[in-house]
């Protein structure tokens, strides 16, 4: 029973991310011992082609120049992986433990060749201006020039450090794309998650009351219109009264005139 009890807490380890945390993160520090042996190779290498007896002394700068920048380089990359591997120590236990470390990781990966490639071609440069040599060829390390003539020196000197740096940056953003595409997955997962427990632990709306509906007595009907009591058109006036009018000369007089001003008639009362 002891043997089949151990097995349930691996799993549980490997489910909140502790196993996969401190695996990933030794594969960092290894991978920082490794590059300090492959940089101590490389400049034992260097320093014995750059050293040897005949060398021309244009020669032995350029190599020297190129073996700096690439120490400087490997100390970059050291830095990056051991900066990485703190990042993913300092994760926070979730349910997802995959997504997170794998982004850290292409992070760290974009980095590391970004510098790498960078810091290779400014001393391969730097070599190649004093040396008129490349020293990427030198130390079986040939990629960007193969060959070039001698009076061609400069210009390919400015070839090598353009494309080194081009190359570089085009890989941290490759790497970088895909960290945020990685963690932008765990961002709507959670996102969705936190919605549906939301709209879960959200009480349910009140039922709605149907409208009021009005009971009284019915509405009255409108009062008829009366018609007019005279057919005579509007516009037609009414006949004076009989005693505004002259009887000797038909004159229409005022009303409270006793006498005609034309005939001087006397008006009835």
């Amino acid at each position: 029973m002891g043997i089949f009890s151990i097995f349930p807490r691996i799993l549980d380890a490997l489910n909140d991310g502790r196993v996969i945390k401190k695996a990933v993160v030794c594969a960092l520090w290894l991978a920082a011992g490794l590059s300090t042996f492959a940089a101590l190779f490389i400049a034992y290498t260097v320093a014995k082609l750059a050293f040897v007896a005949g060398t021309p002394a244009e020669t032995t700068v350029g190599l020297t120049l190129f073996l700096v920048v690439y120490l400087l380089s490997v100390v970059c990359q050291i830095q990056i992986l051991l900066y990485r591997a703190k990042s993913v120590l300092a994760l926070e236990n979730s349910q997802y433990t995959v997504v997170p470390v794998v982004s850290l990781l292409f992070r760290g990966v974009g980095e590391s060749l970004a510098t790498y490639i960078c810091f290779l071609g400014f001393g391969a440069t730097l070599a190649i201006w004093v040396s008129k040599q490349n020293p990427l060829g030198l130390v079986g390390m040939n990629m960007l020039i193969p060959s070039f003539n001698t009076s061609e020196y400069l210009l390919a000197g400015v070839v090598m450090l353009f494309w080194s740096f081009l190359v570089g940056f085009s890989l941290l953003i490759v790497f970088y794309f895909l960290a945020e595409v990685s963690h932008a997955g765990v961002d709507i997962a959670r996102n969705i998650r936190l919605l549906v427990s939301r709209e879960a632990a959200m009480p349910p709306p009140p039922p709605v009351a149907p409208p009021p509906v009005f009971v009284g007595p019915p509405p009255e009907p409108p009062s008829p219109i009366h018609a007019a009591t005279t057919t005579e058109p509007f516009f037609m006036s009414a006949a004076p009264p009989a005693n505004t009018i002259c009887s000797a000369c038909q004159f229409q007089v005022q009303p409270g005139d006793r006498f005609c001003p034309i005939c001087g008639t006397e008006i009835p009362e």
